[in-house]
């Protein structure tokens, strides 16, 4: 007796536990897995289905799939290799009459949602990234994967892709330009006598908080590029967006900076000329300034063969900085031919007016006609040499001369021998110099005039051209 109670136990205890490890194993199945085994159930009892089929073949039209682009984010844009970066949910609607749903198996009528194990027995577009450089789809901490059958057949399919695309840049305009970047969808394998790719009633959704750190979007437009080659004509669409550049950023990193060091080789100008160490010192550092922020620049960004904006501003600059050092050079070279020439006239001057004192204390009266000829001798040197030093040619004025073409000055022994200044000699002299060529301080007055006014005048012009002209 006890025996069989013993054996009646261990069998209930048996089928308690298949009993319940069966109910376990029914919840732990999802209801993704439960509706994929229901649809798989359904399509082979669907006469002639194959996932490798699309559909409407039998019918000899061509499958319409709708596309939707959402973008989620843009991480960068690559100026060096001319490409930029895109995070976005691609979306694709179709037909399949095939997949219609069994209300009387499924209870849905708004439809089921399929797990991403389901793509193995569906059809799926061939769509590809025709400008993709690198492409992924994410997969944590699931795959990002949505697929919805509706009860009548219509099939959504969306997935978040994260893809590198190519975006053919124009710098003319750098760092004033407007750049249009495309995301190209084509149909690899079908042509559009098998598929065609139609843009959704919202083709593309911006995210509201989406932002570019160094563009603004200015809108972004759906359009068809449907095209043949060699192989046939094949479906394709494209987003385009068009951006323009935000130029704050360059203005406080490229043109303030160059700003700054054009303004402090004009104050070159107000250095005395004769503080060479000053001035050479200043034009040499400008020149490396401009020249290293142009490198720098030229590192980030593609070896084009055309101009860009920037381009025109860093070389116009440089010119500045540069004509500014060559201004010194010529004003330097006037500086040391009228030393060399004060140094010669003074010399020459002094022995000569010594030389008439002493002809004019000693034989004036006794030799009128000699010491006439020998004054005039000297005095026509005298005129001429002080002219040469102060940068003209003489006119000696012959109405202060006595009757023997004396000067009266030249009779007066005191002030021809101790009066060491050119400008006081000349007046005294009664010789009056006309200008022949630039002194110095005059070359280094107009230079620092055109310099200031020729810095002015090239940014209202080059703003002018690149921002109102040439933006759009």
């Amino acid at each position: 007796m006890r025996k069989s109670l013993v054996v009646n136990l261990v069998v209930l205890i048996f089928m308690a536990d298949k009993v319940t490890s069966s109910g376990q194993s029914h919840l732990n199945k999802s209801s993704y897995e439960i509706a994929h085994q229901a649809l798989v159930e359904q399509m082979t009892v669907v006469e002639g289905y194959d996932s490798r089929i699309r559909p409407h073949l039998r019918q000899g039209t061509p499958t319409i799939v709708r596309v939707n682009l959402a973008i989620n984010s843009f991480s960068e844009f690559n100026s060096a290799n001319m490409d930029f970066s895109v995070n976005l949910y691609l979306r694709q609607m179709w037909n399949d009459p095939r997949l219609a749903l069994n209300a009387s198996v499924h209870g849905h009528d708004a439809g089921i949602t399929l797990s991403d194990k389901a793509l193995a027995d569906l059809w799926v577009p061939d769509l590809f990234f025709s400008n993709e450089k690198q492409s992924w789809r994410h997969d944590i901490t699931t795959p990002n994967v949505l697929l919805r059958i509706g009860q009548d057949g219509s099939v959504l399919y969306s997935q978040r892709l994260s893809a590198k695309l190519d975006c053919l840049y124009d710098f003319g305009n750098f760092p004033m330009d407007i750049q249009t970047c495309r995301i190209e969808m084509h149909s690899y394998a079908y042509t559009t006598d098998d598929i065609i790719f139609v843009w959704s009633d919202n083709p593309v959704q911006i995210k509201k908080s989406l932002y570019l750190p160094e563009f603004n979007l200015e809108h972004a437009t759906p359009n068809n590029c449907t095209t043949r080659t060699a192989t046939g004509e094949y479906t394709c669409i494209y987003a385009e967006f068009r951006m323009r550049r935000d130029i704050r950023f360059y203005l406080l990193n490229i043109y303030a900076p160059t700003i700054v060091v054009v303004i402090l080789s004009f104050l070159n100008f107000l250095i005395d000329p004769s503080a060479a160490p000053a001035r050479v010192s200043i034009g040499l550092i400008t020149v490396l300034t401009i020249t290293t922020q142009s490198v720098s620049l030229q590192e980030r960004l593609p070896r084009v063969s055309y101009i860009k904006a920037v381009d025109v501003w860093l070389a116009s600059c440089l010119l500045f900085v540069v004509s500014s050092m060559l201004e010194y050079a010529l004003v330097n070279v006037l500086l040391q031919r009228e030393a060399r020439m004060a140094d010669k006239i003074n010399g020459s001057v002094n022995w000569r007016l010594n030389s008439a004192n002493k002809l004019e204390t000693y034989q004036m009266r006794q030799l009128p006609q000699l010491s006439k000829r020998y004054f005039l001798l000297y005095r026509g040197s005298i005129d001429k040499n002080l002219c040469e030093c102060k940068g003209g040619r003489t006119e000696t004025e012959t109405n202060q001369r006595d009757g023997n073409g004396l000067s009266p000055s030249v009779q007066s022994k005191n002030s021809l021998g101790t009066d060491s200044d050119l400008d006081h000699r000349l007046a005294v002299e009664g010789v009056k110099c006309k200008k022949t060529g630039w002194t110095a301080e005059e070359v280094d007055n107009a230079a620092k005039f055109l310099f200031g006014i020729g810095f002015l005048v090239f940014n209202v012009l080059y703003w002018c051209l690149y921002l109102l002209l040439l933006s759009d």
